[in-house]
């Protein structure tokens, strides 16, 4: 995937303030996770099962918060209208609106592709429904976790030797 080649645009605006908000959390041990759902990967769930996946990635990111004081990054990878990942990274926003203001940042967007990798660099781990988010993500050394759909992590964990049994 060319994703693999694009350059992270280090130094950007986006990059520094992500950059800042990260290093403080992580002087003080705590671990940084960039967090995204993505439309594409709740498509194929019933209204009833899209809402349960919202509770649950709520509920995963309360307990990283409460179990092992981690700090969470809601990133946006696709910026299309309604499909894409601004109004369900806005509703899950609303959800955890009680955890305490510096646990949670939301990047507003848009932003480039580029921008986008850079950030990537900043953080400890990436929880992604996105296959070129989770692209950035390893391009930049950081591990990464997909929530499959369409078969498209499946390519890329064959691409780096895995089975997928880690789908």
């Amino acid at each position: 995937d060319l994703g693999f080649l694009l350059p992270p645009d280090t130094g950007c605006r986006l990059e520094r303030e992500v950059e800042d908000w990260c290093a403080t959390h992580q002087r003080a041990q705590r671990p940084v996770i960039g967090w995204n759902m993505g439309a594409h990967s709740l498509a194929a769930l019933h209204l009833r099962e899209r809402d349960a996946a919202m509770t649950a990635s709520a509920r995963c990111i309360r307990r990283l918060v409460h179990l092992h004081d981690a700090r969470v990054v809601l990133v946006a990878h696709d910026f299309r209208g309604p499909g894409g990942d601004l109004a369900i990274l806005s509703r899950l926003e609303s959800v955890l609106a009680d955890l305490p203001g510096d646990r949670l940042l939301r990047l507003r967007g848009p932003y480039s592709a580029t921008e986008i990798k850079a950030v990537c660099r900043h953080f400890d781990f990436v929880m992604t429904g996105r296959m070129h988010l989770m692209i950035a993500a390893f391009g930049m050394g950081v591990p990464a976790v997909g929530v499959d759909y369409q078969g498209k992590f499946s390519g890329l964990i064959t691409h780096f030797g895995l089975s997928e049994e880690n789908l």
